[in-house]
């Protein structure tokens, strides 16, 4: 299914793609390495690969089959990547629930990624008893937004950027 395009200024798309790693504190031109170890035609994936290099960052394609799975982040020994489960799942829905509409007196995120905002109007209880996209709809942003958070809430944050020998 292919998607039309967003009808904004290609320079400014890729000013607002810097915005999402520096989330978590990631700085433009610092040398850092995106490993990227999935295939490209999934957007959440998609997503931090394009935004690593907006940030003038170097991106590996293909990790696992380079043998870098190791310096990627696991979720359980020989597993890399973030787990997301039947039980996993609605956890992260909901911490991302929480951030993006906090409980009153909390301060939560401002979010301005009009494909995300668009996908959270069709995203709702089916009648499988699951949260998920409507018929015909998407989900992939909405769940980039859930692992983005997960990684926000229990990966450390690097203090200081050191030298990787390949």
């Amino acid at each position: 299914m292919r998607r039309a395009l967003a009808p904004l200024d290609p320079d400014l798309v890729a000013t607002l793609f810097t915005g999402f790693l520096a989330l978590f504190g990631i700085k433009p031109e610092s040398g850092n390495v995106h490993l990227c170890g999935s295939p490209l035609y999934h957007t959440a994936v998609l997503t931090f690969v394009t935004c690593s290099l907006h940030m003038g960052h170097a991106v590996v394609l293909r990790a696992m089959q380079l043998g870098l799975g190791p310096r990627m982040y696991h979720h359980e020994e020989g597993r890399p990547g973030w787990l997301t489960s039947n039980v996993t799942r609605p956890v992260m829905l909901q911490d991302l629930c929480d951030v993006v509409l906090p409980p009153e007196g909390h301060n939560g995120w401002t979010i301005n990624d009009r494909e995300f905002l668009t996908e959270c109007l069709y995203f709702n209880l089916q009648a499988n008893r699951k949260y998920e996209a409507d018929s015909g709809e998407h989900d992939d942003q909405v769940m980039m937004w859930a692992i983005a958070e997960q990684m926000r809430q229990f990966v450390p944050r690097r203090t200081g950027i050191r030298e990787v020998e390949w």
